[in-house]
């Protein structure tokens, strides 16, 4: 696992460095916001129940039914998640001006609070994968999944970064 922080890390410097040199400060700024407003997002919609799903499966996957109670927990999970995401969606979409204007400071940038909206469902499917796998303890197979995420970013952000530089 420490050597998955020290990659996060250094992809985050590079990143940094990158959206710095190629956004200036207001594309780094939006950026930013955009960070801080998809991740309250999936907090908020989320409520913490990725935990309760990884408690749930940790004790139950050692009895004889524990498929079924697997598959149980994640229904449950992916039921109380989209309930909650509906509302969510529904009342940042209603209030997107507002939101808009408070987050960025101004509604011109209102474009861009609809592309964290557009990805906040991605944030929500990516936590069920993490879920089972830190429920069975598969620390090798995790910290894998995060170096390939940390690079696939990095291979995202570039042409992310150049194509936002000609909207600015």
């Amino acid at each position: 696992m420490a050597v998955t922080k020290i990659a996060q890390f250094f992809a985050g410097l590079v990143t940094t460095k990158l959206s710095a040199i190629l956004l200036g400060t207001v594309g780094v700024g939006i950026v930013n916001q955009l960070n801080f407003l998809t991740q309250k997002m999936s907090q908020f919609t989320t409520l913490s129940m990725v935990e309760a799903v990884v408690k749930q499966i940790s004790e139950n996957r050692n009895k004889e039914n524990a498929a079924d109670l697997i598959k149980s927990s994640l229904k449950s999970y992916i039921v109380l998640v989209s309930f909650f995401f509906t509302i969510s969606f529904i009342v940042l979409f209603i209030f997107s001006n507002n939101i808009t204007t408070y987050i960025f400071g101004d509604i011109a940038y209102l474009k861009y609070f609809f592309v964290g909206l557009l990805t906040f469902p991605l944030l929500i499917i990516s936590s069920i994968p993490f879920a089972i796998l830190r429920a069975f303890l598969d620390v090798k197979t995790i910290a894998r999944a995060r170096i390939g995420i940390v690079l696939v970013n990095l291979v995202i952000a570039i042409p992310l970064f150049l194509c936002t530089k000609k909207i600015f």
